[in-house]
């Protein structure tokens, strides 16, 4: 290798033709060493401002790099920039990887080395990381990092870096969500609202009881669902939400589940328009998770106020066909979110705790009306099957 190359990639710098002649570079297929000397000297005389053009050449010269090199700090220097870049143009995944390719040898906070970051300085940049990947919708690379963080969490300072923290574990529980393991993530987002800290804004602490409000909404049918929705519809808080933008719905919808209303899908509507994307998400069978989740309900509503059902009305109820009815129900016993089984020669689904309310006294008053408003449409229902039937209703 010859200065001759080096001379060359520095008149590309300064011509702003570096993106060529690196291409051209790369292109003469030079031997491993030319390449990493030349990716150094590219890195030490980075053309500033960086643009989109120039940025590509640098990462590839990234990659060249001897893992114990010692370009002092440049290299770190200038990920940070093209984050910086990335950032501004809304370029969330381009934004995460230039960050998280920041090198890090040791969590000491050494002020003489630029490759040593403290405990607190390494979770910020982690958590950083994080947060662009869920911009971008890639929980699953904001999950390494979270964990990345996770690890430098007990060394981090709580009195001096109580946000930062807090800002960790509610990454951590963005990612939950992100994954759609609503039920953890609703549990952890709980938490964090009932946080004490004073520095703490309180409308903070109440945008993160309506995220945790949204996933236990969302979460599966069983006792850890109705464990969670019991802790949320009690918080006297809840009735705050009416009044926080895009929570206005959840209050309602909270506590018609906790004291098992049959809900009608066009109840969900405004609940469904303040959803993320994530959260709107469709499956393999053409239903939404809200679809799924106030079937369930419905079916435990259901469960309250009959012993049995005919997979017809309850098919009625659930808003569906009775195909995806029995579906429904049979993945719900299977799941043990009820007892019962169900008699496919002639359409009946038995419950084996049914009808029989609620156990607890100190809320049996609470309950009567919501299980007359659901005996109501139940009876409805079931009266338009008779009818259709040919059977005389008096």
């Amino acid at each position: 290798m010859s200065d001759q190359q080096k001379s060359q990639l520095t008149d590309a710098i300064k011509s702003n033709t570096l993106e060529k002649a690196w291409d051209d570079l790369q292109a003469s297929q030079p031997d491993a060493q030319t390449l990493r000397i030349l990716s150094t000297h590219l890195i030490q005389n980075s053309p500033s401002p960086l643009t989109s053009s120039t940025i590509p050449p640098l990462q590839s010269a990234f990659r060249n790099l001897a893992t114990a090199g010692n370009l002092k700090g440049r290299d770190n220097a200038l990920r940070k920039e093209i984050f910086k870049f990335y950032l501004d143009q809304g370029d969330y995944e381009e934004a995460g990887n230039a960050l998280g390719s920041l090198r890090i040898d040791s969590f000491i906070g050494d002020p003489e080395d630029p490759y040593s970051f403290s405990p607190a300085e390494a979770c910020d940049t982690y958590i950083t990381v994080a947060e662009c990947y869920l911009e971008d919708d890639n929980a699953s690379s904001a999950e390494n990092f979270v964990l990345k963080a996770n690890q430098q969490k007990a060394e981090v300072d709580g009195a001096e870096n109580w946000a930062l923290l807090l800002r960790a574990d509610t990454c951590f529980a963005r990612v939950m969500d992100a994954q759609r393991k609503f039920l953890q993530a609703s549990s952890k987002y709980y938490e964090l609202s009932q946080t004490s800290n004073s520095n703490v804004n309180q409308s903070d602490l109440i945008v993160l009881l309506g995220k945790a409000s949204t996933c236990c909404i969302l979460g599966a049918a069983g006792q850890q669902r109705q464990r969670l929705m019991a802790l949320v519809a009690g918080d006297e808080r809840l009735a705050g939400l009416n009044g926080v933008d895009g929570y206005e719905a959840h209050h309602a919808v909270i506590q018609k589940m906790h004291q098992q209303q049959i809900i009608q899908i066009k109840e969900m509507e405004k609940f469904t328009a303040s959803l993320a994307t994530h959260q709107k998400a469709k499956g393999a069978d053409g239903m939404t998770i809200v679809d799924k989740v106030v079937m369930e309900h419905n079916v435990l509503a259901v469960q309250r106020v009959y012993e049995s059902i005919r997979i017809s009305v309850l098919a009625k109820i659930l808003e569906t066909d009775e195909r995806n009815a029995m579906k429904i129900a049979a993945k719900m016993i299977g799941a043990k979110a009820i007892e019962g089984k169900i008699d496919e020669v002639e359409g009946i689904l038995h419950f084996t705790n049914g009808g029989e309310g609620p156990s607890n006294a100190e809320t049996m008053n609470k309950a009567i009306e919501s299980v007359c408003l659901s005996l109501n449409k139940v009876a409805a229902i079931a009266t338009e099957e008779m009818k259709k039937a040919g059977i005389v209703v008096g």
